[in-house]
């Protein structure tokens, strides 16, 4: 019986305000919609710019891989090089230490 009341009573309330609880219900879905549609543009626009960051981010790592793979062979090839020139410089400074010691025995042999 209490309940039978309270009803009632919603059911007067709803009366005198003028709008039914099943209108506020569906004002309430409808508010709610356009809250989902709006939460969705805005994460929908995130993504966007969070697949376009992914994007440019992978050019950028392509090119900096290209890049840093072009230097390693320059670098290879500077080092081979300095080698290459480390050797036959050594080979010329034992030739020339070879001179050196074979021209003071004859200055002393003189």
């Amino acid at each position: 019986m209490t309940r039978l009341i309270a009803v009632i009573f919603a059911f007067a309330l709803a009366a005198v305000d003028g709008t039914n609880p099943v209108q506020k219900v569906i004002t309430l879905l409808s508010g709610l919609e356009a809250k989902i549609k709006r939460d969705g543009a805005a994460e929908e626009k995130a993504h966007a710019a969070y697949m376009a960051w992914c994007k440019d981010g992978g050019k950028e790592k392509e090119f900096e891989i290209r890049t840093a793979k072009s230097e390693i062979e320059d670098l290879t090839a500077t080092i081979t090089k300095a080698e290459s020139d480390t050797l036959a410089l050594n080979s010329k400074i034992d030739d020339l230490a070879q001179d050196i010691s074979t021209s003071e025995a004859d200055l002393k042999g003189a």
